[in-house]
């Protein structure tokens, strides 16, 4: 079988087999990755801002500025790290919307693969490319003396639409492949 076609089995196989893509989408349905590192960062942040509240109590007991030198010098190292808490939280933040937003295209997502894989075999080539593109499809080809010959991976991308070249393809391939 050569490549090509081995390609096509396999998109054909993820594309018409519902409990393939059920069984995927269900993997995309976990819990918020982001959940369990918002959680640490705000952990991580509450026992800066704890420690700087008793850090400020305390400086009020110095009556000397060279005295009370070090204190200022750990209440800005800990200000330093609050902020960085803070952009890191909204990194976090970040990517946890991106997994939201991919959560609710599940169902359009599901649909669309039902839609291409009733009509794979019509597809053009150009349609074909672009839905292979749209879907992640890549190809690994070793030595002819490589067992085996190749391997055919496939992601679904779910970035919010604009965030990768993944998504607006799985755009470009909605509307490529409905024309």
């Amino acid at each position: 079988m050569c490549l090509d076609d081995a390609v096509l089995a396999r998109v054909n196989m993820l594309l018409t087999r519902p409990d393939v893509i059920a069984h995927e989408l269900e993997q995309l349905r976990q819990n918020d990755p982001t959940e369990s590192e918002c959680a640490a960062v705000d952990h991580a942040m509450a026992d800066v801002q704890r420690k700087s509240a008793n850090l400020t109590r305390s400086l009020s007991m110095f009556d000397d500025a060279d005295a009370a030198a070090p204190v200022v010098a750990q209440l800005q190292a800990l200000r330093a790290q609050e902020r960085a808490f803070a952009a890191e939280r909204e990194e976090i933040l970040g990517r946890c919307a991106a997994w939201i937003a991919g959560q609710r295209r599940l169902a359009d997502l599901q649909a669309w693969c039902s839609k291409i894989g009733a009509r794979l075999d019509t597809l053009t080539y150009d349609q074909r490319r672009t839905a292979l593109d749209a879907l992640g499809i890549q190809a690994r080809v070793w030595k002819t003396d490589h067992d085996p010959r190749y391997a055919i991976t496939a992601s679904i991308p779910l970035d919010a639409p604009g965030q990768t070249g993944q998504d607006s393809m799985l755009y470009a391939a909605s509307q490529n492949i409905h024309s």
